[in-house]
């Protein structure tokens, strides 16, 4: 999956599907998109981490500069362990403080952190499942922006202000359920993740 596959997925599901005279441009629709990938991210972000070599005396660990950070998930101390050992931390911005002071070693800390997508991406790794809840979010969004300046050019049974918006806060209504789930299942932890971090992309 990518930026222009997705892109047509979101002009099928608002029905704008004659080529030659679009009713959204492709800015707009992009637009629309990251505004969904925006909230997905925040309530379900993809995994990241970063290697730390403890030092026997710190134990202040700084992710907040990585690409597109949102927040720390957990940390682990020391790497390479089966099953993983799990440190408690409290997380300031991305400067994550664990409770322990972590030993001497090379690479032996790993911060878990949750970044946004991206959908200037090349490949996307939005997982194939929740595809289909983002682009409920992404065509709510769109029918939300055009409610008022795309009155009378869609669909008949879209053609006016208030049916585009009465479909964009059915869409994003459905959107905002989906989000809670996503929210459940990659609750923010203090201790250790509630996914697997071999699940990592």
């Amino acid at each position: 999956m990518n930026l222009a596959t997705f892109r047509t997925r979101v002009r099928n599901a608002v029905k704008d599907l004659d080529a030659s005279a679009y009713v959204w441009t492709n800015d707009e629709v992009d637009h629309a998109i990251d505004r969904a990938l925006v909230e997905y991210s925040a309530c379900g972000g993809r995994v990241a981490n970063k290697l730390f070599s403890g030092d026997g005396s710190e134990r202040t660990f700084d992710v907040s500069a990585e690409t597109g950070f949102l927040y720390a998930l957990a940390v682990e101390h020391p790497t390479g362990l089966e099953p993983e050992s799990w440190v408690k931390f409290v997380d300031r911005s991305g400067v994550v403080r664990t409770d322990e002071v972590p030993a001497s070693g090379t690479n032996n800390v790993r911060v878990y952190y949750a970044r946004n997508y991206l959908s200037g991406d090349s490949t996307w790794v939005v997982p194939e499942g929740d595809l289909g809840g983002l682009e409920s979010g992404a065509a709510g969004y769109l029918l939300a922006s055009g409610a008022a300046y795309y009155g009378g050019r869609i669909a008949p049974s879209i053609h006016t202000a208030a049916g585009l918006r009465i479909q964009s806060q059915e869409l994003l209504g459905e959107f905002r359920l989906w989000l809670y789930a996503v929210r459940a299942r990659t609750l923010e932890v203090g201790v250790r993740p509630v996914w697997d971090p071999d699940d990592e992309v």
